[in-house]
């Protein structure tokens, strides 16, 4: 009997834990409602919403972390903007239009 609820308790923990990793690392409600993987920008990168095809990424700009506007269809970053912009930028592509033009959206 001992043993039966010893293994419904780590059973229990491990789809805790694994249930919490699988959030924490691969934040699939993301994935859902944009395509988009946050954490392909960084670890601490999250979904912050989305405008036609283009998506916010957030990697932590409320403390000078790079917040990203993505091309959903490609991936590719369109737009430079939170903490990036705080380094110099030698091509003087980006961070000049935060949110990018495109940004459109009430």
């Amino acid at each position: 009997m001992k043993r039966k609820s010893l293994l419904i308790v780590l059973g229990v923990a491990g789809l805790f834990l694994s249930l919490y990793l699988f959030f924490q690392y691969f934040s699939p409600i993301s994935l859902v409602t944009s395509g988009i993987n946050p954490k392909k920008y960084g670890r601490e990168c999250e979904y912050a919403g989305q405008c036609g095809n283009i998506v916010a990424i957030n990697c932590r700009a409320e403390v000078d972390g790079p917040f990203y506007y993505v091309d959903k269809n490609i991936g590719n970053i369109i737009e430079y903007c939170g903490g990036h912009c705080m380094r110099n930028d030698p091509t003087g592509k980006y961070c000049q239009n935060c949110p990018p033009v495109d940004w459109n959206c009430k």
